[in-house]
């Protein structure tokens, strides 16, 4: 790298070289998260905003200056800018030194409501100021006193130069920072051992790792893309949260299947997308850190984020914990392969060159952000926890290019659930509801780890009640006999009266009678049937399809209605989750196609095959 330092100073000499501390490639996250910013630049994609309120006694803005230079000095991705077109590849240009300022504003004379719009106001309007990624630093501080010693900071950033856990890092270093300076105003912190161009490096030898490339270009061979989006926009954003005991229930859980609370999680959701889009393969976007393995490399400022693809193929009559290990090997064989970046993984499989994310809408990020455990405070605990305003200005802002985003985030002890759709779902379920299968799901796994997935409720009790109660509130007064039996009686007192018309048929009592006596014989012929055994009908809704109920009926088994026009696949999954002792149809199609696992092709009635075999059979 040291050789491309050198062309590009040779090529350009209006930069100069007592200015530039180094010159070096930038990563695939960088490249893949400026160019998102630059094609959507009105919407602030990874314009990040993070806000956070503080108690300071007495708090010193020059002291916080020195202690934001201070880092800025020690940090080099904070001194960095990005330029794309100018040499002969990306790179990032690191500068001695930057031009850094601090925006402060005292609304400490504002009510509630009025510091609130201000803070919100400010933060919209910055919004319409994107970071110019040639110019450095590429981030902004501001700071706002709203009274009684509490001190919110506006932190602003590409997020091609921080990523979750640098973020969580740097506040922590920056808080302390400024405590430790109120203590000994000469105090250095201490230079680190490696930088962000560690992992370049690293990164650069992943691309030449030949058994990576290839475990991704067989792992991701004719993968199936999640079809669960309409093309029409929608902002909408969901959470919920648990407490620390939730959290601990979790935790002992997991402890015993020998996993990790993140693999409970991540088998709940990919279950969850199962049933959201009746798949059994499961692609969804993973995000992954890919610190170097270097000295102090979890206190290196920078992104070293990956999102990729992760595909599962999912059986619904597996048992909760058996899916559990399947997704923690599945993790653990991922570990080795993360290294290469989505951009090279989508350029083995020739989509580089695609707009969004090549083999998923769907993303999946698990933050456990522990560095802010170290964070000190001026103030005992107490009056923390009794500060009018504790917490009501802490939140962030994060855009992501994906449709469907999952965030869990179990900093601080607790159990935080934040869904982010930005298309609308063809289910036209809501985040509300998608979040409380989640947990029924991630519940019964819990609570019953020997049980397969499939017998899951997935509906509330709430939910159940007001489905079969409230919206199914059809009570009428109906006879005491049977169906079957009402037919029997009218087909004896009146056999030529006409039971059904349908289009330009019609057929009599006595016709509807016996021809779902001979069906019905026939099956039990076929069969050995049993009461409530399944029964599943894959016809037209026609004058033929009450007698095939009405013959379902008379053999003591339920029905299952299955619509012909379904996609095949779909069929299938149906039938392999109700596992029907027969299937009647009259579709050629369905028959040819019907392929699942556990089909045994002697329990398909293939009714205009065995017409002549029905006329056969003697009825009274």
């Amino acid at each position: 790298m040291s050789a491309l330092k050198e062309r590009i100073f040779s090529s350009n000499p209006l930069l100069k070289k007592e200015d530039i501390e180094d010159i070096y490639l930038m990563s695939a996250i960088e490249k893949g998260m400026v160019f998102g910013s630059l094609l959507n630049e009105d919407s602030g994609v990874y314009h990040d905003q993070f806000v956070n309120q503080v108690t300071f006694f007495d708090f010193n803005l020059e002291r916080f200056r020195l202690a934001l230079e201070l880092l800025i000095e020690k940090h080099s991705i904070m001194r960095t800018s990005f330029n794309l077109n100018d040499y002969e590849t990306e790179v990032q240009i690191v500068y001695k030194k930057v031009e850094s300022s601090i925006q402060y504003k005292d609304i400490s004379k504002m009510g509630r409501k009025e510091q609130e719009n201000e803070i919100r106001d400010f933060l919209k309007m910055e919004l319409k100021k994107p970071f110019k990624i040639s110019v450095a630093p590429l981030w902004k501080m501001s700071v706002f006193n709203i009274g009684e010693h509490q001190i919110v900071f506006v932190f602003q950033f590409h997020h091609a130069i921080i990523d979750g856990w640098s973020r969580a890092s740097f506040q922590t270093e920056l808080n302390n920072l400024y405590l430790k300076l109120g203590e000994d105003p000469s105090y250095k912190p201490d230079k680190l051992k490696s930088s962000y161009k560690d992992f370049i490096i690293q990164s650069e030898a992943n691309k030449k790792n030949d058994l990576v490339e290839h475990f991704w270009r067989t792992e991701l061979s004719n993968y199936t893309r999640l079809d669960l989006f309409t093309e029409e926009e929608e902002s909408k954003k969901y959470s919920l949260s648990f407490d620390n005991k939730y959290l601990e229930r979790l935790e002992r859980v997991a402890i015993g299947m020998n996993v990790t609370v993140k693999t409970l999680s991540l088998s709940a959701y990919l279950y969850m997308l199962k049933i959201l889009s009746y798949d059994k393969e499961i692609v969804v976007g993973l995000v992954a850190n890919n610190r170097p393995i270097c000295e102090d490399n979890d206190k290196i400022i920078g992104c070293f984020l990956n999102t990729i693809p992760l595909k599962v193929t999912i059986d619904g009559s597996v048992k909760g914990s058996d899916f559990v290990n399947y997704v923690s090997d599945k993790l653990i064989e991922l570990k080795s392969k993360e290294s290469l970046s989505l951009f090279e993984i989508s350029k083995i499989h020739s989509k580089e060159k695609e707009y969004g994310n090549p083999f998923f809408d769907v993303l999946f990020d698990y933050l456990d952000f522990h560095a802010y455990k170290a964070i000190k405070n001026d103030v005992p605990t107490k009056e923390i926890e009794n500060s009018e305003y504790e917490n009501d200005f802490s939140f962030g802002r994060e855009r992501t290019n994906t449709h469907f985003d999952f965030t869990i985030n179990v900093t601080g002890g607790f159990y935080h659930v934040s869904l982010r759709l930005s298309k609308k779902l063809k289910s036209g379920i809501s985040l509300e509801k998608i979040g409380e299968l989640y947990f029924n799901i991630l519940n019964y796994i819990v609570d019953n780890p020997e049980h397969q997935l499939k017998k899951l409720n997935y509906l509330s009790l709430s939910e159940r009640n007001r489905i079969l109660f409230e919206l199914n509130g059809t009570q009428v007064d109906f006879p005491e006999d049977a169906i079957t039996t009402i037919i029997e009686k009218n087909a004896s007192k009146q056999p030529n009266s006409v039971a059904i018309r349908y289009k330009d048929n019609s057929i009599t009592y006595k016709q509807l009678n016996e021809n779902s006596n001979r069906l019905a014989r026939f099956m039990m012929q076929r069969s050995l049937l049993q009461l409530d055994d399944l029964i599943a009908i894959i016809t037209e809704r026609n004058d033929t399809f009450i007698e095939n109920v009405l013959s379902v009926w008379k053999t003591g088994a339920a029905y299952l209605p299955i619509d012909p026009e379904d996609p095949i696949l779909r069929i299938n999954n149906i039938l392999e989750d109700s596992e029907p002792k027969l299937i009647i149809t009259d579709n050629a199609n369905i028959v040819e196609n019907l392929e699942f696992k556990s089909l045994d092709k002697s329990r398909i009635i293939f009714l205009p095959s065995i017409q002549d075999e029905l006329k056969s059979i003697e009825v009274t």
